[in-house]
């Protein structure tokens, strides 16, 4: 474990591009995340969610994604077996940075 490892994390395509489409998905899809101001923006703009939660899920995967390295996977960012989708949308989910928007009210007659 290093900091080489964790930038390493930062720079591997499959991983970043897992924490994209994680992030997506809770902006269109989730009932919670999706009425939120910032779930609007990943909706315009796709790679904000690295700049948001790249560097937190390395960090908090630096010791699978190091064992994965150590070991000669070829592939830890995209090998589900080193970093889960689990864990990456549990990631996503607790570095989600605003609050919800109120739900719209509307009248019935």
């Amino acid at each position: 474990m290093s900091y080489t490892t964790i930038t390493q994390c930062t720079r591997d395509d499959h991983f970043r591009d897992r924490v994209t489409a994680g992030a997506l998905k809770e902006a269109i899809a989730s009932e919670v995340y999706s009425r939120t101001a910032f779930a609007e923006q990943l909706r315009r703009v796709p790679e904000a969610a690295l700049s948001q939660f790249l560097w937190p899920l390395s960090v908090d995967n630096e010791v699978d994604y190091a064992y994965a390295i150590d070991t000669n996977n070829e592939d830890p960012g995209g090998d589900p077996g080193v970093i889960s989708d689990a864990k990456i949308q549990a990631g996503i989910q607790h570095y989600w940075p605003d609050e919800l928007l109120p739900v719209p009210i509307t009248a019935t007659v």
